[in-house]
């Protein structure tokens, strides 16, 4: 007989016998999914509490964030500066006020222009207020110098 038959043959006698092998071992009926229970009445669910919507719980702040800028911050007289306000961790409006450290008029805007006429050393104050009382303040030097 030829090697390669023999071989063939081998293997579809070993396929066949596997496969009595396995009916054998395995039930003869199938499995059938256990009946479903009779269906109930649907009850009517008792009315579920409604869960209270979680409420914001503010942020306590005792301080305003205030920073603030000159640009330039020195230079000859007159010397006209731009200031720039950054105010953080307000409640609601706020308000401010800049003291120029030079003994002229205060100013309430936020971002104020002033024009210093004389030379010194000058310690620019910037104070703000939110709607809830709660402050905070930043200090800026400016220096105005006169060459010789």
């Amino acid at each position: 007989m030829n090697p390669l038959r023999w071989s063939s043959l081998s293997r579809c006698g070993l396929l066949a016998a596997a496969s009595l092998l396995l009916a054998a071992c395995s039930p003869s009926e199938p499995e059938t999914a256990p009946a479903p229970a009779p269906a109930k009445p649907a009850a009517k669910a008792p009315a579920q509490a409604k869960a209270p919507k979680p409420t914001a719980v503010p942020l306590l702040v005792d301080e305003l964030y205030v920073d603030a800028e000159a640009e330039p911050d020195e230079g000859t007289p007159p010397l006209i500066v731009m200031f720039s306000s950054l105010v953080e961790d307000h409640t609601g409006d706020y308000t401010c006020q800049w003291d120029f450290g030079d003994g002229t008029a205060r100013s309430t805007e936020l971002n104020p222009k002033h024009t210093y006429e004389k030379e010194g050393d000058f310690i620019v104050t910037l104070v703000c207020k939110d709607s809830r009382g709660i402050e905070g303040e930043t200090e800026i030097d400016v220096t105005v110098y006169e060459y010789d």
